[in-house]
């Protein structure tokens, strides 16, 4: 008797339900990527126009006491001002912090020279800080143009409309002889008008 050898088949057909389960999880899955890159797209476009502040009670436990001491307690400071000559805050460093500072008073930038404005931070005391911003990108608020970030130093309105600072010192020369030297300020704010006059005294005695 011949026998007929049969061939079975060890693969399963693929039924039509199950194709359309395999295509709804592909399209599950290319929506749930979807989904999680606009928010993070989102997320991206948020931080380029984002605002830290520090309010005065964050700067309690520092014992500060100008407004040079806060700064240099705000994490990440030297990045915010970075291409603009800051100097090294409450080290006594007066170099100037750039012909564009991009640090702020109650939004309006810093009257006078730029090599006085870290004596001006210095003789403004921290008990007349309000809050200190950390501005990234536009801000509609400030009129004043931002092309990377902005430190604005809000202080109380009480002490906010004008200020008056001094320093007086004397040059000790070689001889014995002694010359005072010293510079004044007067900075005052008229609704949107800031400004500021200041003075400078100095010897014209030269030691032979």
């Amino acid at each position: 008797m011949n026998t007929k050898a049969s061939t079975y088949s060890d693969h399963t057909a693929i039924t039509p339900a199950r194709m359309s389960i395999g295509k709804c999880l592909a399209l599950g899955t290319v929506v749930i990527l979807i989904a999680l890159s606009n928010p993070l797209y989102a997320q991206n476009e948020s931080e380029d126009d984002a605002t830290v502040t520090y309010p005065a009670s964050y700067f309690a436990q520092y014992g500060v006491v100008s407004v040079n001491d806060m700064l240099s307690r705000i994490p990440g400071i030297g990045l915010a001002l970075e291409g603009n000559q800051v100097p090294s805050f409450g080290s006594g460093n007066k170099r100037g912090l750039g012909e564009s500072s991009q640090i702020l008073i109650n939004g309006k930038r810093l009257a006078g020279k730029a090599n006085e404005e870290s004596s001006q931070l210095d003789r403004i005391a921290a008990e007349q800080v309000d809050y200190i911003e950390i501005i990234r990108g536009s801000s509609g608020e400030l009129d004043v143009r931002n092309s990377g970030q902005l430190v604005n130093i809000v202080l109380f309105e009480s002490q906010s409309s004008s200020s008056v600072s001094g320093e007086l010192g004397f040059t000790h020369f070689h001889d014995g002889t002694v010359e005072p030297n010293g510079t004044f300020s007067y900075s005052a704010q008229a609704g949107s008008l800031s400004y500021l006059l200041s003075a400078d005294v100095a010897s014209n005695y030269e030691y032979l």
